[in-house]
């Protein structure tokens, strides 16, 4: 019998004095993607089902490809990740969930980025390992919201 794999996500949130609108533009924008997403800037035009790639503005690699799932200005935006540069094939059953949530509250925007199944994709635990990363994403989102709204 198949042993059943416990579900694993990485989540992380952060308070950002600023309002969501403002969030929502650093997230989606590529003028601003590139201060906080390692110079990458989206490649899309964010309709439900299109492509998104996530394209590096000095060497012109694509870092990470996918599909958007939702887009729900100034609250929610979900789409399909995979790096298209892994040591895993490019099959829909490798592709990760990443979704950020933005919640207005009294002192700005809350923030949430999660990630995953990363129990269902090929070499899972390595790569929920490397979700750690977000953390140091949302921290550099939050300094260049913080910047643009002073």
């Amino acid at each position: 019998m198949p042993r059943i794999k416990k579900p694993l996500y990485y989540k992380a949130t952060a308070l950002i004095h600023a309002p969501r609108e403002l969030v929502w533009k650093v997230l989606t924008e590529p003028e601003y993607t590139a201060m906080w997403l390692f110079n990458c800037v989206p490649e899309t035009d964010w309709s439900i089902g299109s492509p998104l790639s996530w394209r590096g503005r000095l060497d012109g690699t694509v870092y990470v490809t996918g599909k958007v799932l939702r887009f729900e200005p100034p609250a929610l935006l979900s789409f399909t990740s995979f790096d298209p540069n892994g040591a895993y094939p490019d099959l829909p059953e490798n592709y990760l969930e990443t979704t950020y949530s933005l919640k207005h509250t009294r002192e700005g925007t809350e923030l949430t980025i999660a990630q995953g199944d990363f129990s269902q994709v090929e070499n899972g635990e390595e790569r929920f390992g490397d979700a750690e990363g977000w953390q140091d994403v949302l921290e550099a989102i939050q300094e260049v919201v913080e910047e643009v709204a002073s």
